[in-house]
């Protein structure tokens, strides 16, 4: 609901873990940056509707993994 999705539309989730802030910042500049994105998604109508994404940075509240063998 959150995002409106039609019966035609699918609704994707990812995320991204990044090692620290700085980090974050100067790849998603990069990013904006590259002519490649803008040829990909030129005006990003069609394929990303950035009126319905939604973006967030969070900290994990719960950490864990598997032991070590």
């Amino acid at each position: 609901m959150a995002v409106k999705c039609e019966s035609d539309e699918a609704v994707v989730f990812s995320w991204i873990t990044w090692p620290d802030l700085e980090t974050a910042e100067a790849s998603v500049d990069r990013m904006m940056n590259d002519e490649r994105w803008h040829e990909i998604v030129p005006d990003a109508s069609g394929v990303f509707n950035m009126k319905r994404m939604i973006l967030g940075g969070f900290e994990p509240v719960v950490v864990k993994s598997a032991p070590s063998a």
